[in-house]
């Protein structure tokens, strides 16, 4: 795994210390270094390099410490961890880096064995929530494709519904229309713009349910409930207009919601006026 890292302190014998460490890591590539002698300079470079995975960074430094350095980290990269570096008897801005959203602490005189474990395993961290975003991106890219393709079949849907010369329209558990294709809309007329429709569908709805109630077997297990109910047809029902009545030959089907419960029907109609 390759890994970039940037070491912020203003002891110039640390870059030597830390390349002569990381030698062979160096030469094989595997590892990049890149130094900032305070949290001025980091920031500089973390703008030039967007690319740093990790930050080891001392708290004293001139110009800005390791402390405000943490605190810019939270607000302009905040996906970026960093390890804190510092002296045995600094453990109480140790404490306050580590509030402030440090991954680890080390203490010099620094043991380079507790160095290159702390910063893999920091490198570690840094990958898993690289790949956690990564996989977010992914998920939120999948979930966009397929709501495209959902807005597109609903227009082909829809382009089709208008197509087809009989009304149909859709209303809810309470009789709100929620749907209707062109024919519907050219048929029923301002009837859409209220729930007048919707109810008078509905108690036919019911009506029937009781009439095939009266008419089923006297053994209980035979009788349907409204819950039980298939498509019915309302062979005339009359629509008042602000023109004229009209009838309507309807055909609905319910449908149901896991707990068996009508939540919705979807109605197709004919205008039967002139048959009568």
């Amino acid at each position: 795994m390759f890994a970039k890292i940037l070491v912020v302190d203003d002891e110039p014998d640390l870059e030597v210390l830390l390349r002569q460490k990381f030698r062979k890591k160096i030469k094989q590539k595997e590892l990049e270094l890149v130094f900032a002698c305070n949290g001025v300079e980091a920031l500089e470079k973390l703008s030039d390099r967007p690319d740093i995975d990790i930050i080891l960074t001392d708290i004293n430094m001139p110009q800005m410490d390791g402390l405000t350095l943490l605190e810019k980290l939270k607000e302009l990269h905040p996906l970026l961890k960093a390890v804190i570096i510092s002296g045995y008897g600094d453990m109480q801005n140790i404490r306050k880096a580590m509030n402030l959203g440090a991954f680890d602490f080390l203490t010099k005189p620094l043991n380079f064995q507790d160095l290159e474990i702390t910063t893999e395993r920091t490198l570690i961290h840094v990958q898993q929530i690289k790949n956690a975003v990564e996989q977010e991106r992914l998920a939120q890219e999948i979930q966009a494709k397929l709501l495209n393709k959902l807005q597109e079949s609903k227009k082909r849907l829809t382009k089709f519904m208008d197509a087809v010369p009989i009304g149909i329209f859709v209303i809810d558990g309470i009789g709100k229309i929620l749907y209707a294709n062109q024919t519907a809309l050219q048929v029923l007329g301002n009837q859409l713009s209220s729930d007048a429709l919707g109810k008078q569908l509905l108690n036919s709805y019911y009506l029937d349910l009781a009439e095939n109630k009266q008419q089923s077997s006297s053994d209980p297990q035979l009788i349907k409930s409204p819950l039980q109910a298939e498509s019915f047809t309302v062979e005339s029902l009359e629509i008042n207009r602000e023109d004229k009545n009209i009838l309507l030959e309807i055909s609905a089907t319910p449908i149901y919601n896991q707990s068996g419960e009508t939540v919705y029907l979807i109605a197709a109609f004919q205008d039967i006026t002139q048959r009568t």
